[in-house]
């Protein structure tokens, strides 16, 4: 009976798939600092973080990453910056305020969302930055949350949303441009509890 239950459900997120751009499942979970790769590990050394970081590990529909998490005491800013399996370095997100996004793209993601949905509310946004790996970490140790040459910087917002008499939650990413590059439809999201 459980394996007709989980083979339903993962008929239901297909079928939701081909309906929306993305379905994003994700179960996320603490692990212990000897789980991490060497890599990972001798990233978030470089930072000169105060604080210990937590580890978790996330599992997806399609991927699986490592997550170090931690609040920086200095600027009260959740830092998360993600790894692969194997310990290679993915980006890092920073959580901002909404008045903390540049002007451009900020008009450009409103105007975007009012045209998109019939109401919407923004639940969390996070500055998020790729690229070489010792330019991000120079912008992490200067406690920067500000586009620059150097990094690729988006924008990425959790969202609720109403579309056609439907509310459900998003996760859309940004350029710097504020034009939506990825929509993916939350399914269930299991981090909202974790502590830093």
């Amino acid at each position: 009976m459980k394996k007709i239950s989980i083979a339903l459900f993962l008929v239901f997120l297909a079928a939701l798939n081909t309906v929306f751009a993305q379905v994003k499942y994700e179960k996320e979970y603490r692990i212990k600092p000897e789980e991490v790769p060497a890599l990972a590990l001798a990233f978030t050394a470089a930072l000169d973080f105060e604080k210990r970081i937590r580890w978790y590990k996330e599992e997806g529909l399609e991927a699986t990453s490592i997550e170090g998490k931690i609040k920086n005491r200095q600027t009260g800013k959740r830092y998360s910056i993600e790894f692969s399996p194997d310990g290679t370095f993915e980006d890092v997100e920073i959580e901002i305020d909404w008045n903390e996004v540049p002007r451009l793209p900020g008009d450009s993601i409103y105007i975007n969302l009012t045209r998109s949905f019939e109401k919407f509310k923004i639940e969390k946004i996070q500055v998020q930055f790729t690229g070489v790996e010792a330019a991000v970490q120079q912008k992490i140790r200067n406690r920067s949350i500000k586009p620059g040459p150097e990094v690729n910087t988006h924008y990425e917002l959790i969202t609720k949303v109403k579309k056609r008499k439907e509310v459900y939650r998003l996760e859309l990413l940004f350029n710097l441009e504020g034009m939506l590059i990825r929509q993916d439809r939350l399914v269930s999201k299991n981090t909202d509890n974790l502590e830093y």
